[in-house]
């Protein structure tokens, strides 16, 4: 059974164990077999499905939030938060029904989501002190976001450090340029004044002006052109090239998909590429018929191409340094295999870019977002050689999946 359909099958037992408890009128048990039987006894999940998805699939207007709460005290465990922290999952799938899964980040530890409504600020903060426990980073997306000075990102940043503040686990604030919304500069001024108090917490970003995500998500319920200070036609589908009018979005929001969203300033992506310490990552999404956020295909040869040679925001080493070595130490804690890895020495993995730094550049565009990037001849992974003479070598599979050992 794959990942996506055993994570199906475990949500949907859960769900008529929901049904049987309710008549019951014992919530605890069905957090209890949700956890034990359900998830861990058949289905086989080898992916990390976020909570997101339980809601997605489990809400039945105020009961889930009965059920979750009894969890919460009783064993201040979520289901599958526990399980991706005490089986090292690194990857987060979101289902949603009709979509396709969406594995949004390679090396998160801790898998949560700060757009959820649901989670109220108990449970969160017991997922910091879970984290912090088990001695593995928060990855942070934020609950508020935008330009608003009282309820916008500024808000959902204090939230997250003041969460890592009283519980001291080491906490990461993912794609900073769409996140930080109009606050960029405040933004890494409170996480280097967290730096400097002693609190291990830090930030990446992704040198693109736009967004992406789905159209279904939180993000853009209520009114998100005031609170994100964009409006239609900063929306942008995909699988058209299309920029949104109030009737396409309309159709696209009750069809389901994945949108670009248009809201960074390129003053901002500059200011936090050219940041010592802010680290570069593609937050890559997959192109669904070839159509999609360029960023998966174009993040790395467009920082060393447009910001490092051309426009000369920071400088090769530094942005080496923020695209291999800092994320590699990011959770090289909980993951000693990272130890090996973005850096060249005796005894590390042998995970190499040869790259022209005359030449390289992206050619992923927002048209065509699949074009491979130029001025990279070789890629050698775990010392076989994956792209040669700038092609990639057919049959050939050495990458492996770092994972993390039950504590």
């Amino acid at each position: 059974m794959n990942a996506v359909a055993a994570a199906g099958a475990a949500i949907a037992e859960a769900s008529r164990c929901l049904d049987r408890a309710l008549i019951d009128g014992d919530p605890v048990t069905v957090a209890g077999h949700f956890t034990l039987d359900a998830v861990l006894g058949e289905s086989g999940l080898e992916d990390v499905v976020g909570r997101a998805a339980i809601r997605d699939f489990l809400e039945q207007g105020n009961r889930v939030r009965t059920v979750t709460h009894h969890a919460i005290h009783r064993t201040e465990l979520l289901v599958f938060d526990r399980l991706a922290i005490e089986y090292g999952w690194f990857d987060e799938t979101k289902i949603r029904p009709g979509q396709p899964p969406i594995s949004e980040r390679a090396r998160t530890v801790t898998c949560w989501r700060h757009d959820d409504d649901g989670a109220s600020r108990e449970e969160i903060l017991m997922l910091f002190k879970l984290a912090q426990r088990k001695g593995v980073p928060i990855y942070a997306h934020l609950r508020s976001m935008g330009v608003d000075p009282i309820t916008g990102s500024l808000a959902g940043v204090q939230e997250v450090l003041a969460n890592a503040a009283v519980t001291g686990a080491a906490t990461h604030f993912v794609h900073l340029g769409s996140s930080s919304s109009a606050f960029a500069k405040s933004v890494v001024e409170m996480i280097e004044a967290a730096q400097s108090r002693g609190l291990d917490v830090s930030g990446e970003v992704y040198p693109y002006t736009a967004a992406s995500t789905g159209i279904q998500t939180g993000l853009f319920d209520g009114d998100w052109r005031a609170r994100l200070g964009i409006d239609y036609a900063d929306v942008e589908w995909p699988a058209t090239g299309e920029r949104l009018t109030e009737a396409t979005f309309a159709r696209y929001h009750r069809q389901g998909g994945y949108a670009i969203i248009h809201l960074m300033k390129d003053a901002n992506v500059d200011f936090l590429v050219g940041r010592p310490g802010i680290m570069i990552a593609s937050d890559a999404m997959p192109l669904l018929n070839g159509r999609g956020h360029p960023r998966g295909v174009g993040t790395f040869a467009r920082v060393l191409g447009r910001y490092v040679r051309e426009k000369q925001t920071v400088d090769l080493m530094e942005a080496i340094r923020k695209m291999t070595l800092l994320p590699a130490s990011r959770v090289a804690g909980a993951a000693p295999a990272m130890t090996r890895k973005g850096r060249i020495s005796v005894g590390a993995d042998a995970d190499i870019t040869v790259f022209d730094p005359a030449t390289v550049t992206d050619n992923a565009t927002f048209a065509n977002p699949g074009q491979a990037s130029s001025g990279i001849p070789f890629v050698i992974v775990g010392g076989t050689v994956v792209v040669r003479n700038s092609t990639v070598v057919s049959g050939v599979t050495p990458g492996r999946a770092v994972r993390r050992a039950p504590r």
